[in-house]
């Protein structure tokens, strides 16, 4: 079982560590990106991609996990 966050997402699911999350690029009109939840000791916190979750869960989507949907993943790169 994944970790909890202890946030949502923008559609007021729960988040997982491991959960992949679509979100809006800050300043980019159409622009997305797809990242996975994941720990960070450096941070201290569950991170997406090089942002600290808690600044960007309520604008964020969940779409998928890293263990069903590695695809999405895959098709940001």
């Amino acid at each position: 079982m994944e970790q909890f966050t202890g946030l949502k997402d923008k559609n007021g699911k729960d988040i997982y560590e491991g959960d992949l999350l679509k979100f809006k690029i800050l300043f980019s009109d159409d622009d997305y990106e797809v990242g996975q939840v994941i720990w960070s000791n450096q941070d201290a916190g569950f991170v997406l991609k090089c942002f600290n979750l808690w600044k960007v869960a309520l604008r964020a989507e969940i779409v998928g996990n890293i263990h069903e949907n590695t695809e999405l993943l895959e098709a940001d790169q």
